[in-house]
């Protein structure tokens, strides 16, 4: 291997994708220590951030296949002209969000990488596309959120209060509690609660899973929708437990609760499915 080589252009890429963070991104690392504290994250979310950290491991647990592409000698014209056409396609895009800017600052460093490794690329791109996935899921579905997908989670809650000991009322969007204390507590369920993020992770995973470890499809199908429908039933599990905390311990109990019990509940549940998928592939 020609590592001198490699080393070289490894150190032009990191220093392109340096100086593009700091003077076309400079926002966000400024932004940075504030969205990382308590209120940042009750902002921005806690999933934008654990995908984006499960993608970059993804690519860390590939680090040799990459190594050794990374080490072939000249890039091609194509991936020259797809290298710059990423880098334009990342500028090109509206500023958005925090984790929006994040994604283009990743762009534009692959499409750097593009250029001077090739086929070496195709890696990191494929995580890229799979985190950019996770972020737009929960945009393209919102009209289902708000249709037929958020009435029938709203509908499941409710069908599903007695089996968890909660006394709900409901009325359209809006369901209701009484607390020990006597005051009623009321909260709407929204778009929001429909699932639809967690669902997206949850699809953005097992495709990361696949890139790991590959299942015949006829498998990888069967536990694709086991997956959609564990994911959906922890989703509800969520809002009971929330709608319970509730009941039993007030508005305090609601708002830590609505707060936190997510992230537990769900990577509760995806280490259920890893473990059922790995055990799948062992049997291969």
């Amino acid at each position: 291997m020609n590592w001198r080589g490699v080393r070289s252009r490894l150190a032009v890429w990191l220093g392109l994708s340096l100086a593009v963070a700091l003077l076309f991104f400079r926002d966000v690392w400024a932004g940075l220590p504030g969205m990382l504290t308590n209120e940042g994250l009750r902002r921005t979310g806690v999933y934008g951030w654990g995908i984006l950290g499960v993608c970059l491991f993804w690519v860390f647990l590939k680090r040799d296949s990459i190594h050794a592409a990374m080490s072939q000698p000249g890039t091609g014209r194509r991936y020259l002209l797809l290298g710059l056409a990423m880098v334009g396609l990342m500028a090109a895009m509206p500023a958005g969000g925090v984790f929006a800017q994040v994604f283009r600052l990743l762009g534009v460093s692959l499409g750097v990488f593009t250029v001077l490794f090739g086929a070496a690329a195709l890696i990191p791109g494929f995580v890229l596309a799979v985190y950019g996935f996770s972020l737009v899921f929960p945009v393209l579905t919102q009209p289902l959120a708000e249709g037929v997908w958020g009435k029938s989670t709203l509908d499941l809650v409710v069908a599903l209060a007695p089996a968890f000991g909660l006394s709900l009322d409901s009325r359209g969007n809006m369901v209701s509690v009484v607390p020990p204390g006597g005051e009623r507590i009321s909260a709407l369920v929204t778009s929001e609660c429909a699932g639809q993020i967690t669902m997206g992770i949850f699809i953005s995973l097992f495709a990361l899973m696949m890139l790991d470890v590959r299942l015949p499809w006829r498998r990888a199908l069967v536990l694709f929708l086991f997956g959609v429908f564990g994911s959906t039933f922890q989703n509800l599990v969520r809002i009971e437990l929330v709608l319970l905390s509730a009941q039993w311990w007030g508005w305090a109990g609601f708002n830590a609760a609505h707060q936190y019990v997510a992230y537990v509940i769900f990577p509760a549940w995806y280490a259920v499915f890893a473990a059922v998928y790995f055990n799948a592939a062992k049997r291969r």
